[in-house]
């Protein structure tokens, strides 16, 4: 049976410029058959299933001129070692876009971009690399399931059943459960909760009120728990906490819907100026200044 163009671009959703660049290249034989009667190209089933081998070949990510090269008999191209370099190749890209994915996972979460603090003293590739290896919450063990959770949980577009990652559900559930036997994790969860809920409260009296302060320090002492090593060697302070903390109650990132949607965008606009202040800043508008190094 002789298939037209117009049959494989209906059938097979290859388009005539495809199937002219598969030819110009060598990949099929220019002077094919053509209808007598219109004078058209018409292709047999060994085309069709020639035409099928190349598009499966250029869908694990080979050029043309690579599967040309892989087809000339004159070649000494080795199809299974280039299969093999394609499978290294594959890695790498899959490896790199993890690693974007994981910092804008990340900054989407939390808020925040981090920039040196001093312009052109760190070239702007390197910086960037480093932040991505450094910024991604996705790899902690404790936190990342919940990054995925909450991502799916502030989405403005709702959830969409059929597109839902069941088994990366089932992989965060049972992590989430792993974690949840740990009751230390639990209790400081429940306290932090909490906190937020009682600073929420106490908004008449002002941030920088000493009720108020005495709740953040509280907030802080729990928090600095999960933080050993930092506070043993110095680097966990009112400053890191208030970094650590206020951007999840600034606008603009997931971690702020969520506790908006638990305790209210006022109530978290005052828990972020009571820990910024408690932090030493004197306003939410100098923290976003300073940025994060």
């Amino acid at each position: 049976m002789p298939y037209t163009v117009k049959w494989i671009e209906d059938n097979m959703g290859i388009t005539r410029k495809a199937l002219r660049n598969y030819e110009e290249k060598g990949l099929m034989p220019k002077n094919g058959s053509r209808n007598p009667k219109t004078n058209y190209r018409e292709y047999d089933d060994e085309d069709i299933a020639l035409i099928q081998r190349i598009r499966i070949i250029q869908g694990i990510g080979f050029t043309v001129n690579e599967i040309k090269a892989m087809m000339d008999e004159e070649s000494d191209v080795d199809y299974y070692a280039a299969l093999g370099e394609k499978v290294k190749e594959l890695k790498r890209k899959r490896d790199e876009i993890d690693k974007y994915l994981g910092y804008a996972k990340t900054i989407k979460l939390t808020g925040r971009v981090y920039m040196p603090k001093q312009p052109g003293s760190r070239k702007c590739d390197e910086f960037n690399n480093e932040i991505r290896e450094k910024w991604d919450l996705t790899k902690d063990p404790t936190i990342g399931p919940f990054v995925d959770m909450i991502a799916i949980g502030t989405d403005p577009n709702g959830i969409d059943p059929e597109e839902i990652d069941t088994d990366r559900l089932e992989e965060m559930a049972e992590i989430i459960t792993r974690i949840s036997k740990d009751s230390e994790v639990f209790i400081i969860h429940g306290a932090v909760d909490a906190h937020y809920k009682i600073l929420g409260k106490l908004q008449e009296l002002g941030s920088s009120n000493t009720a108020v302060q005495i709740i953040v320090k509280s907030l802080y002492d729990i928090l600095s728990r999960g933080f050993a090593a930092e506070k043993e060697e110095g680097s966990f302070n009112y400053r890191f906490f208030a970094r650590y903390t206020v951007d999840g109650f600034i606008p603009g990132c997931d971690l702020y819907v969520d506790n908006e949607n638990k305790y209210g965008a006022e109530a978290c606009r005052f828990i972020a100026e009571s820990i910024a202040y408690f932090g030493g800043f004197s306003s939410i508008e100098e923290f976003i200044k300073e940025g994060h190094e």
